[in-house]
């Protein structure tokens, strides 16, 4: 049977997964395939040896033999552990989360276990295409942002639309570029050809002058032209 991801990350036992919180960034493709990253911290500086043993845990752990999983610390003297784990369906990397593509839509799905509500403080989800719907506010783009506090729920859902086609978007970048590229050389036409009036002329019947066409009597000897 398999077991919980975040079971396994925060796997010591549940005294030492009360004194650690966790952040989850997850990306998500429309095939199912992804990334999942957890940063992990201990709520104080004097609990960092408990880092150092999951670290140990996990790194025997062989469903995490291919993650990627290093060390670091806060500016405030926490140590963190960053797990890293790439996965080709979303329920490899934790069975709580489903992810499930359709045709108008794509849906992500995540309960969290009442163990770990107290642990997960944060949690990013990256959809493969534009949100539209979440029982989580916060989002933008393709991107979710949820926020935990003591109060909150324990199941995340999210809709996002599907990604344009690559061949569309070429297509209105190529229809764009001709629209301005036209207008560009319409206005060049403009500018290095503008419209010559001809002008018309009277000549005097008389005399033969030239005169303007609204002139009504000759500029030279004064014949009505009209």
């Amino acid at each position: 049977m398999k077991r919980n991801w975040l079971l396994l990350l925060i796997g010591l036992s549940f005294i030492l997964t009360s004194c650690l919180e966790a952040e989850v960034d997850i990306d998500l493709k429309r095939d199912g395939a992804g990334e999942m990253r957890m940063k992990i911290f201990p709520l104080d500086s004097s609990l960092n040896p408990i880092i150092h043993e999951l670290e140990s845990d996990i790194r025997k752990d062989k469903n995490y033999k291919d993650s990627d999983i290093t060390k670091g610390t806060e500016s405030d003297g926490r140590k963190f552990l960053f797990v890293r784990k790439k996965f080709n369906n979303v329920g490899e990397a934790d069975p709580n989360c489903k992810f499930v593509s359709q045709k108008d839509h794509d849906e992500f799905i995540m309960s969290i276990p009442s163990d770990f509500l107290g642990i997960v403080k944060r949690v990013k989800v990256n959809m493969p295409g534009p949100i539209f719907e979440s029982n989580v506010k916060n989002y933008e783009g393709r991107s979710l942002i949820w926020d935990r506090t003591s109060s909150s729920a324990n199941r995340l859902t999210i809709k996002s639309k599907p990604p344009k086609p690559i061949g569309e978007i070429v297509t209105l970048i190529i229809t764009a570029l001709f629209v301005v590229g036209g207008v560009a050389i319409f206005i060049f036409k403009k500018i290095r050809n503008p419209k010559v009036v001809s002008q018309q002329y009277n000549f005097c019947p008389e005399c033969g002058t030239k005169n303007n066409s609204d002139d009504n009597y000759c500029q030279n000897c004064g014949q009505s032209l009209r």
